[in-house]
């Protein structure tokens, strides 16, 4: 087996060694992967795709690892995960999905290592309390999903500010006021549960130039902010479903499409 370099072992149950195990591995997908963390026998180095889906980790692997070539790594429906691993030995990861990681409590600090990531989920991650303030390094990312994290206390600036208008930030339930936010992604979706917040304010708040999209629907706003007429570049705006919003300021004049439906406030 020393010439794999694509493994499926979906829900399959090692015992003993792993000191045979395939080295030369390009992409491993173990479904259901039954070890508390990845053991140091099993070779990364020339990973470029690990899927651990649904699988028994608590932590990925203890301590640093080197995958130099590891380019996407899913852990989504991890259910025991409490902790990310150390990042810093992932230099070109560009895809990390957390998704549905309940348990998960601590994003590790060298997350702001990861220069080249593009995609972040952490969808339903709902112990999930707060990100790391070295996320504001992540300047190459595109997409961030926050939806249903619905413990996180506050969506801090510094993960948001350095972004230059190149990310899409999904997130439902969060609960605390963004009004210390700078800069907001290029395409932006609050989807339609924020539970507990009461107002979303938008004092000191810029929005990027760059920006097409932006999708509020259903959420408790009560206003937009003036600067919103400035984003020469929004084509889409949706509202639909903002029971408490009772205003509009002037919007853009190259709007395409406004969607206000069910805005009785309006």
């Amino acid at each position: 087996m020393s010439d794999v370099k694509f493994l499926q072992l979906n829900y399959t149950k090692f015992h003993g060694s792993f000191e045979h195990f395939p080295k030369n591995l390009i992409w491993l997908c173990w479904h259901g992967f039954s070890l508390r963390s990845v053991p140091n026998q099993i070779s990364l180095e020339k990973l470029v795709v690990l899927d651990l889906s649904r699988s028994c980790l608590v932590d990925a692997w203890k301590g640093k690892s080197f995958l130099p070539k590891l380019k996407i790594l899913d852990i989504r429906h991890s259910h025991d995960l409490i902790r990310t691993p150390d990042f810093s030995g992932l230099p070109v990861l560009e895809k990390l999905i957390l998704e549905d990681c309940i348990c998960l409590v601590q994003i590790h600090e060298s997350i702001g290592d990861l220069q080249r990531l593009l995609i972040l989920n952490l969808r339903n991650c709902t112990s999930l309390m707060e990100l790391p303030e070295e996320m504001c390094r992540l300047n190459s990312l595109q997409e961030l999903v926050l939806d249903g994290c619905s413990n996180l206390d506050s969506l801090m600036n510094t993960v948001v500010e350095h972004h230059q208008g190149r990310s899409l930030l999904q997130s439902d339930g969060i609960v605390a006021s963004t009004s210390y936010i700078t800069s907001l992604p290029l395409k932006l979706f609050f989807p339609s549960r924020f539970s507990a917040m009461k107002m979303l304010r938008f004092t000191s708040f810029s929005l990027p130039r760059s920006l097409e999209r932006l999708d509020l629907s259903g959420t408790p706003i009560r206003a937009l902010p003036e600067s919103i007429k400035d984003l020469g570049l929004l084509r889409h705006l949706y509202l639909r479903n903002c029971k408490m919003l009772q205003a509009l300021p002037e919007l853009p004049s190259h709007l395409w499409s406004l969607d206000v439906s069910f805005c009785y406030l309006l």
